[in-house]
């Protein structure tokens, strides 16, 4: 543990030294890339929801203080959505609160609002979607506020069933979306640069040192995995508290927020790593900076100057990150980015496998 305290120790006083220079680069750089595509393409980015609302009708069968709540929330909080008419023949949905719908709230148990369309719009799964983020927010209330007839008011009161849960699934904007894609180039930016150090460390005699210290070769392999992690996870989160602050872009929930960060510094630090150990200098920086065209061509940074390169955006080798983000935005839920994040510790742990399976059974020159 000592000899991965100095290891951290030592990171930190290298951060210290090169402060400057790594805030204008890591932080710098990305942001003012974000700000100024956002701003160039704004407009490509109003809210795609300016249309007329879609007239619906509710069908309330419980009749309960909750399904009135319910109601005006569809009233209040959808109006940019929704319109409520009382007349079925002129609403393309009916939305029906099914009978028990408050026990079933009070009890913690599912409950289902039953959606059906009355003309070919295509506008249900949004309006499903707000109604389970709606519910969600309820549950969770419940569970952190003991909810129950006596102090249903303040439950429904609180901010996590305001409008801001319903801004955020339709009006992305520019500022939003150029925010989570130059997140994405930020991460690429660490591989590339991490994998040239890594190199020039190599070059130097740096490593042929450290392997004749009395440190076994995979603890020094953690070690490179811990501060690596640690060295991504302090600029990606000073990068989102930016944002944060700004209140522009990852606004949401701080934990889910900083588990997400953990979960894409540390898949940078194993790929960086991964990459190291089993490529050449040549082949290794190749593949970086192949990765780096790639985040540009197809991570978003173009869109808008080219539908072309637009429809090729699962070829964006941060999908898994942009996309893991974007859902954190919009439903600020962690069941959203759940999988996301899941994936990305599994791939994290599998290069780890790997490459310490390599470090240990490879013959290095010393």
């Amino acid at each position: 543990m000592m000899k991965l305290y100095g290891s951290i120790k030592i990171l930190f006083k290298s951060i210290k030294s090169t402060f400057l220079i790594n805030l204008a680069y890591f932080l710098i750089l990305p942001l003012g890339l974000a700000f100024f595509m956002g701003m160039i393409e704004e407009k490509l980015y109003e809210n795609p929801i300016k249309t007329d609302p879609v007239p619906i009708t509710i069908v309330d069968n419980d009749k309960s203080t909750y399904s009135a709540y319910f109601k005006d929330f569809c009233k209040n909080n959808l109006s940019e959505i929704v319109k409520i008419e009382k007349n079925r023949d002129n609403s393309d949905l009916q939305v029906t609160i099914p009978k028990g719908y408050e026990k079933h709230i009070l009890n913690k148990t599912q409950t289902n609002i039953e959606i059906k369309e009355l003309s070919s719009i295509n506008s249900t799964a949004l309006i499903q979607n707000l109604f389970d983020n709606y519910h969600e927010s309820i549950y969770l209330s419940s569970i952190e506020n003991n909810l129950n007839k006596d102090n249903i008011e303040e439950i429904f009161n609180k901010s996590s069933l305001n409008t801001q849960l319903i801004d955020s699934n339709i009006k992305q904007n520019s500022y939003e979306f150029f925010a989570i894609t130059m997140l994405g180039f930020l991460a690429i930016i660490f591989i590339t640069n991490n994998v040239s150090a890594n190199y020039l460390s190599d070059s130097n005699g740096f490593v042929k040192r450290n392997y004749s210290m009395p440190i076994g070769r995979i603890e020094l392999l953690m070690h490179d995995i811990v501060t690596s992690t640690i060295y991504s996870f302090t600029f990606i989160l000073l990068y989102a508290v930016f944002f944060r602050f700004l209140k522009i872009s990852f606004t949401g929930n701080i934990v889910i927020l900083i588990s997400m960060i953990f979960a894409i510094s540390l898949l940078i630090s194993s790929f960086t790593l991964f990459l190291y150990n089993f490529f050449n200098k040549a082949i290794g920086q190749g593949i970086a900076y192949a990765l780096m065209m790639a985040q540009v061509l197809f991570g978003g940074m173009l869109s808008g100057f080219s539908d072309f390169l637009d429809k090729f955006s699962n070829l964006n080798p941060c999908y898994i990150v942009t996309e893991m983000f974007t859902n954190y935005n919009v439903y600020n839920t962690f069941s959203s980015v759940s999988n996301y994040l899941y994936l990305c510790l599994i791939i994290s742990v599998i290069l780890i496998v790997i490459t310490s399976l390599k470090v240990k059974y490879s013959w290095r020159e010393i």
